[in-house]
């Protein structure tokens, strides 16, 4: 692909998709959301335009690379479900987490994959441009889960395999890494070899994040429970809905609990269907309970 053929592509003249590689900087807007461990998360966003250029890139270019079976995130017909359904049934989880994941990865590794994609290195200096913020992966554009992906697929090789030797399981969903197994010690080892792949390929851990779960004490995995067979929103989650959905319905409480109620529907729906169909009976009982056809 050369830049002409990029830019009929995409619809643009190429010398404005020089520039706005050159100037993507000066697209952003940064700012700070609040994480549910109470820390912030920087973010930094680029504007409509750029965007939509980004939007391109990642249906056109990016969809076609390859992954690696363990990653599940950002992945069509994956996340947390398929993610935390590999560990189910197994006696001992480790989950580690790897700190700045997305700023960690920098322009040159972002050239590489697209120099690899479209074999062509002036376009691939345009597209890496248009990708990356001061030189870095932006927390923000929708390119970067993907482009996070592709770059760490030798390292998700590399624990893949040593995994395999160890008799453990592993998966990634974005910077959360997930191991488990039945053998306490493989997994205590498989923590200081994996720290030390992530190490020699750059990347730090965030200790405060190390855990290992087992017994019969919960085991989450990306915000899912998997002490039993399939995965679980939990126990706690599922009283707190069926709690809420009782007060709206019965109790007549603000509705904008409702919003809530949907999203957590929703989401009870992705993960546990058979679990969602018994609330939706719960819903349509209190309704008829009620005397009333909406909610």
């Amino acid at each position: 692909m050369t830049k002409e053929t990029l830019s009929l592509e995409i619809g643009l003249p190429v010398q404005y998709l020089i520039r706005l590689s050159q100037r993507s900087d000066r697209c952003y807007q940064s700012f700070y959301k609040k994480k549910k461990s109470g820390t912030k998360r920087r973010i930094d966003a680029p504007n409509k335009e750029l965007k939509g250029v980004q939007s391109w890139i990642l249906r056109n270019i990016l969809s076609k690379a390859h992954l690696s079976e363990s990653a599940h995130g950002f992945i069509q017909c994956k996340g947390i479900r398929t993610n935390a359904t590999e560990h189910c049934d197994q006696k001992y989880l480790l989950c580690m987490d790897i700190a700045d994941f997305f700023p960690t990865i920098n322009k040159n590794q972002v050239y590489q994959v697209f120099n690899e994609l479209i074999k062509d290195e002036e376009p691939s200096e345009i597209l890496t441009g248009l990708t990356c913020y001061k030189n870095r992966l932006p927390q923000g554009a929708v390119t970067s889960p993907m482009l996070s992906n592709i770059v760490f697929l030798p390292v998700d090789e590399e624990l893949t395999q040593l995994s395999q030797e160890r008799r453990i399981i592993y998966t990634r969903y974005a910077d959360d890494l997930s191991f488990s197994g039945n053998v306490r010690s493989r997994i205590l080892e498989m923590m200081k070899e994996c720290e030390q792949i992530l190490n020699k390929n750059k990347y730090k851990v965030k200790h405060s994040k190390t855990r290992i779960m087992s017994g019969k004490g919960a085991k989450i995995i990306t915000g899912l429970r998997i002490n039993q067979s399939i995965p679980s929103i939990g126990r706690i989650r599922k009283k707190q809905l069926r709690a809420a959905i009782h007060n709206l319905i019965i109790k007549k409480n603000d509705i904008a609990d409702s919003h809530w109620i949907i999203g957590m529907l929703s989401f009870l729906k992705d993960i546990e269907p058979k679990t969602y169909k018994s609330f939706i009976k719960y819903i349509d009982d209190l309704k008829t309970k009620s005397g009333i056809t909406t909610v």
